[in-house]
């Protein structure tokens, strides 16, 4: 995760941990107790020196600090005074400081030390907790949080906000958060933002070049709930999913614009992108990890002195998707995988690179993969006993037991190739195959438009003449005819390990 992924993941634990302790119609002290109760729980400690007055409890110095020293961070959270006021319709209104210091360490980051400082400016924050013991409702509201780069130093170099400047700003912010329960924390949360904005300058005294870059979202929203085990920390994912922890989150956006330019004195960059908006889905358990995302009407362009051309692309949409198993369990658990990148067409000056005369049609490209399958989990990966030799060797990791391929579909230049398979896998048998479990099942291809394709790209010169006649007389040794430039073939292979092409035994 990088330094800034880092920062967005820990302003959002910060936001819940204003808004998370459990409690209602308590003293001020009580809410006090159960707040350092839930921090603890994040892996933070914390300190701060206490005062109360006219029943209002003040948080002064309040420090929190977390050391991870497993994933190689650790940061120290200033967050000023802080005070606690029991409201008289029986609700909690929790009011931080306008400013929040976060000070990030990284050591041995590429062999040196790294750190960085980011300052929290909130404009209009109010965090009101509600209802009852066990029934806890929290709502927040910004009209502005934005975190601002301060500086940057590795190995005792210090870069100023004026050689590098990031920012984060998120701006008419509104979210609510929920935790019932005991033994086993309920928690629902959301978040909405009518715009998140992130900004970078970098300019090096020392260099000769300078970069910007900004991105905006609009009508930003986010959506979680799930189980925690109470007293279990999230610091050691493995157990805390054994113990019952579980979440699904969907978070969304309905535009996005990114503008990146680059300038080095005597030559340029310049490239935009755009979309129509993002959703995404995850859901974790003890039963695996599910994942979804798609991103609708993607537009990109190109240009400047860098690039040999000015570049422009168009994507209809790109859809992923990943289901897998996280904790081993005795019996076979599934899995599959589905990507889908949908129309990608690109501007005349790019197909004209290597078609000039217009030989091929400028279709849109697809690429369409859709597989499933059945597996054994040995290892558990997201534990922290497994070494990087586990890595290496997939067959300490899983045993592949089956694998589908629903669809592999490759469109363009007017062909397409449709691939579609089933397979069952012995893992005792790795002779026949040379160390690869032994597959029983079969694949069926269908081509279509294949041999206009190669005469166009020979034509063109992408390829020799002898090249597309040998691919040519290729797919007629293993295809067959079906209909005007359409061929098909099925392979197949059998428990004892013979292969056939057609029902022509090939081995």
């Amino acid at each position: 995760m990088t330094c800034i992924g880092k920062y967005v993941a820990l302003l959002g634990a910060l936001l819940i941990w204003l808004a998370s302790p459990s409690w209602a119609e308590l003293s001020v002290d009580q809410v006090w107790d159960d707040i350092v109760k839930r921090t603890k729980s994040l892996g933070y400690k914390v300190s701060t020196i206490q005062s109360r007055s006219d029943g209002i409890l003040v948080l002064s110095e309040l420090n929190l600090r977390h050391d991870n020293l497993d994933e190689g961070y650790s940061v120290n959270v200033n967050l000023g005074d802080m005070q606690l006021v029991l409201n008289n319709d029986g609700s909690v209104m929790v009011s931080p400081s306008k400013n929040i210091v976060w000070d990030f360490l990284l050591p041995n980051t590429a062999r040196d030390t790294m750190t960085f400082k980011l300052i929290q400016k909130t404009k209009g924050l109010s965090i009101v907790a509600s209802g009852a013991v066990g029934q806890i409702t929290y709502d927040y509201s910004a009209e502005h949080i934005d975190a601002v780069f301060d500086e940057f130093a590795v190995q005792g170099d210090m870069m100023k906000s004026d050689e590098a400047d990031l920012r984060i700003s998120l701006i008419d912010v509104v979210g609510k958060s929920k935790v019932t329960g005991d033994a086993l924390l309920e928690t629902l949360s959301s978040f909405s933002a009518r715009n998140i904005n992130f900004m970078g300058r970098f300019a090096p005294k020392t260099e000769p070049y300078e970069g910007t870059w900004k991105t905006r979202l609009s009508n930003v929203s986010f959506a979680s709930t799930g189980q925690v085990p109470d007293g279990v920390s999230l610091q050691d994912i493995s157990l805390a999913l054994s113990a019952g922890y579980n979440n699904s989150s969907v978070f969304g956006y309905e535009a996005g614009e990114t503008d990146v330019s680059f300038n080095s004195g005597s030559e340029d960059l310049i490239f935009k992108s755009s979309s129509a908006g993002v959703t995404a889905s995850n859901t974790m358990s003890i039963s695996g990890l599910k994942s979804t995302s798609e991103i609708r009407s993607m537009k990109f362009a190109g240009s400047g002195d860098l690039l040999p051309l000015p570049v422009q692309a168009m994507l209809g949409s790109l859809e992923y998707g990943i289901d897998m198993p996280v904790m081993p369990r005795p019996e076979q658990q599934v899995f599959g995988l589905k990507l889908e990148l949908n129309e990608l067409s690109m501007s005349e000056n790019v197909w004209k690179t290597f078609d000039p005369l217009n030989d091929l049609p400028h279709d849109p490209l697809s690429l369409k993969l859709d597989i499933e399958g059945a597996m054994l989990l040995l290892i558990d990966f997201l534990g922290s006993d497994m070494s990087k030799s586990d890595l290496n060797d997939f067959t300490k990791i899983a045993q592949i037991a089956s694998l589908s391929f629903k669809s592999l579909l490759f469109s363009g230049f007017g062909a397409e190739v449709l691939a579609q398979g089933d397979f069952e896998f012995d893992n005792q048998d790795l002779k026949t195959f040379g160390g690869i479990p032994r597959p029983e099942g079969w694949a069926k291809v269908n081509l279509t438009g294949m041999n206009g394709f190669l005469e166009k790209v020979a034509k063109i010169g992408l390829i020799g003449s002898q090249q597309a006649m040998g691919a040519k007389m290729a797919m007629g040794m293993f295809a067959l005819p079906i209909g005007d430039d359409m061929m098909q073939t099925k392979v197949e292979i059998d428990k004892n390990g013979g292969v056939f092409a057609n029902g022509q035994k090939l081995r």
